[in-house]
């Protein structure tokens, strides 16, 4: 399964290789402009300001989120991609007919459990 393969070396890498200020600077501007859309029109920023006092958010809740974005480190990131990353805690769920995956999921890596699930 080289999609399963893939999906693993990544989050090891994310867990072994710190990211590089670029991207860390690339993400922190995703998150703070996307934020913006969440108050484009009235009623969204309405919605929002009720969603955060039922909440019990703080008051300078939008500001504390934008300082905390902003003030993100690359050593931040990997600590907690090591603590929240934890590949041997990982379940796939792969939906299909055993009989045509190809690989088979007994290909994957020694240790790999595999359990199916006949829905029918």
């Amino acid at each position: 399964m080289p999609f399963i393969q893939a999906v693993r070396s990544e989050i090891e890498q994310i867990r072994t290789t710190p990211i590089s200020p670029a991207e860390l600077k690339s993400a922190q501007d995703a998150v703070l402009n996307s934020f913006v859309f969440n108050f484009a029109t009235p009623s969204q920023t309405l919605s929002r300001l009720m969603q955060y006092e039922y909440y019990g958010y703080p008051e300078d809740f939008i500001f504390q989120y934008r300082k905390g974005v902003e003030g993100t480190t690359v050593a931040d990131i990997q600590r907690v991609a090591n603590r929240y990353l934890q590949p041997d805690d990982i379940v796939t769920l792969v939906v299909g007919n055993a009989s045509t995956i190809q690989p088979p999921l007994s290909s994957l890596d020694r240790g790999t459990t595999v359990t199916k699930i006949d829905i029918k």
